[in-house]
């Protein structure tokens, strides 16, 4: 959960990037949680349209 905060607080970079961030945390010796943030600029075809 503090990792989630953590990444729910931090802001994109839009000049050096990345727009994409993963994060692996191991919980358990055999269980581990991935945690994607990505911006909307990145999926989104309403701002492909913007910059592309």
């Amino acid at each position: 959960m503090r990792l989630i905060g953590q990444e729910v607080g931090a802001d994109f970079d839009f000049e050096s990037g990345p727009l994409i961030r993963g994060h692996l945390t191991w919980l358990e010796y055999d269980e581990q949680v991935l945690l994607m943030t990505m911006h909307h600029i990145v999926s989104d075809g309403w701002s492909m349209g913007m910059c592309c």
